[in-house]
């Protein structure tokens, strides 16, 4: 079994780490970007993924708190 040197682990964080950094700055466009009458329609349709959407959106501060909180974390990941 070939065991995974040094410099693979460290490349293998830097990608993850850029991949999480990525998601959670898309996440944040998405959700502060949001239009509501579209999700409130979504709602009255009866779209489950719009109802969760709706419980994160309800608190906005902690929403993009955490958000910003686990982005900046990835990015610097990445730089160190």
């Amino acid at each position: 079994m070939p065991v995974l040197s040094s410099d693979s682990v460290k490349l293998f964080v830097v990608v993850l780490a850029l991949i999480a950094a990525a998601m959670f700055s898309a996440a944040e466009a998405a959700l502060t970007g949001l239009n509501r009458a579209r999700l409130r329609q979504r709602l009255e349709d009866g779209i489950p993924a719009a109802r969760l959407v709706e419980r994160l959106i309800a608190h906005p501060q902690r929403l993009l708190s955490t958000v910003l909180l686990v982005g900046t974390s990835a990015t610097v990941v990445v730089a160190v």
